[in-house]
Parts: C-alpha cells; sequence; structure tokens
C-alpha cells in the first residue's frame, strides 16, 4: 500500500508519476470543496477487472461517500471528482437555503 495524505492510497499496485500526480491535483480540488476540518480518505485498488475506488470525507457537516469502478484509473479518479462534487454542491444549496430562512 502507497500512502500520502494529500493524495489517493493506492493498493495493489505501484502508480505511475503521472498517475500520483493527477490523484493528487483531483484529491486537492474535492479538499478545496469540502466543509472544513474534515478529514478525507481516498483509495483506488486494482482489481482483475479494473480498478476500483472510493473517496470519502467526514466533517461535522455530515459524511460524504463515492465509490465507483472502471478499467481506467484516471477515469475512476474522474468518477470519484465527480460524485464527490456532486454531493457536496447539495451539501451547500442546502447549507445555504437554511440560512436564509
Amino acid at each position: 500500500m502507497i500512502f500520502s495524505g494529500d493524495n489517493f492510497i493506492f493498493k495493489g499496485f505501484n502508480p505511475s508519476d503521472d498517475l500520483r500526480v493527477y490523484g493528487k491535483e483531483v484529491y486537492s480540488r474535492v479538499e478545496n470543496k469540502a466543509p472544513g476540518e474534515s478529514k478525507k480518505r481516498a483509495f483506488i485498488s486494482k482489481t482483475t477487472k479494473g480498478y476500483e475506488g472510493s473517496f470519502r470525507i467526514a466533517s461535522a457537516a455530515g459524511v460524504f461517500k463515492a465509490n465507483s469502478e472502471n478499467r481506467s484509473a484516471i477515469s475512476l479518479m474522474d468518477e470519484l471528482y465527480i460524485k464527490m462534487s456532486l454531493q457536496i454542491l447539495d451539501w451547500k444549496k442546502k447549507r445555504d437555503n437554511n440560512n436564509k430562512d
């Protein structure tokens, strides 16, 4: 297992430098959207069919989770980014609507 505190954790394979850099970029984009004071974990595992991954954010505002599978590690990261972004966007809309009341 390869671990970096500000990147995906890669399980079952050694990622290329390009993949590691892309993962750090995706992680950072999600981190910038996430609620403050949150803990983030992102994993990618190599499987017989390609890759599977998850992204989890835990904060006082709630828990956000995304899971996906894909033949391509980069496409998998993109899917996880989209799923997390949509959840965070929904949370922000609800929070903003509650603050208007």
